[in-house]
């Protein structure tokens, strides 16, 4: 960090609930306090983040987050003393289910036809070729990756959400009929226990 951004900060250590912090110098010659805290999904929360309040917190891999609740507890939190404007910010690409996602009404089409969630709420597509930290062969790399394994596995919505950032659901076997299958109406017998329709002869 000090040879690359010039960011003075401490060794790292364990609090007393076992997360990993450090300081950071700040611009206005104190010192900012960061915590790094897991919540993998199924997390509690509130026990979690008892006591905390944070003035910026930033989630990476937030499209991993199962429930919005991930998002709503943390920007309850982020009440500060002096902070006049605290900041939420989640890193991620857009997860399998596209648009399905939670994240997707939150952060991109609800603020695109409401006024007062646009000025809250924000998405930025930050494609691999701005990366200031890899070179052009580097990022002409990491991209042949992903397009090779869009090839293997038969679906260019990988190429679209990792390199494009588009919200849009990857293929499922069967997906053509999803909204109207309804397992009880429509699976009858138990094939390993030998249960199922006869035919009738003639």
């Amino acid at each position: 960090w000090f040879d690359g951004i010039g960011l003075e900060f401490t060794e790292p250590k364990m609090d007393d609930q076992k997360n990993r912090h450090l300081f950071v110098a700040n611009n206005h010659g104190g010192w900012a306090r960061v915590v790094l805290k897991s919540a993998p999904p199924g997390t509690d929360l509130r026990g979690k983040l008892k006591g905390q309040e944070p003035g910026f917190v930033l989630f990476d891999e937030l499209a991993e987050a199962d429930s919005s609740d991930y998002f709503i507890r943390l920007d309850q939190q982020l009440r500060r003393p002096h902070i006049p404007n605290p900041q939420f910010i989640g890193t991620c690409n857009p997860p399998d289910i596209g648009d399905l996602h939670w994240l997707y009404p939150l952060f991109i089409s609800d603020p695109l036809t409401n006024p007062e969630l646009a000025k809250r709420y924000k998405n930025y597509h930050v494609p691999i070729s701005e990366n200031i930290y890899w070179t052009a062969e580097q990022c002409a790399t990491y991209q042949q990756k992903i397009i090779d394994e869009a090839n293997s596995k038969g679906d260019p919505t990988i190429v679209e959400r990792l390199v494009g950032g588009k919200w849009i659901a990857k293929p499922i076997e069967g997906a053509l009929f999803q909204n109207f299958y309804i397992p009880r109406r429509h699976s009858i017998g138990d094939y390993k226990n030998g249960i199922g329709l006869r035919p009738i002869a003639g």
